[in-house]
């Protein structure tokens, strides 16, 4: 399996389980409907998967010639 997939299915995987938890406990906190409830989760998960993206940039090893 290429580094490429791997990496999707990662972050993939964090994005959907960030935006539940984000959802789950948004929903719970506000006055909200399911579907703002939703709109913010995914929105969050996205953001939060950019960010979790950037440190694996920044902090992966150097390739060595």
């Amino acid at each position: 399996m290429s580094n490429a997939l791997k990496y999707t299915i990662l972050f993939l995987i964090t994005t959907i389980v960030y935006g539940g938890i984000h959802f789950l406990f948004l929903y719970a906190a506000k006055d909200v409907t399911v579907g703002e409830a939703a709109q913010e989760a995914t929105m969050a998960g996205v953001f939060f998967t950019v960010f979790i993206t950037a440190i694996f940039l920044i902090i992966r090893p150097k390739k060595k010639k």
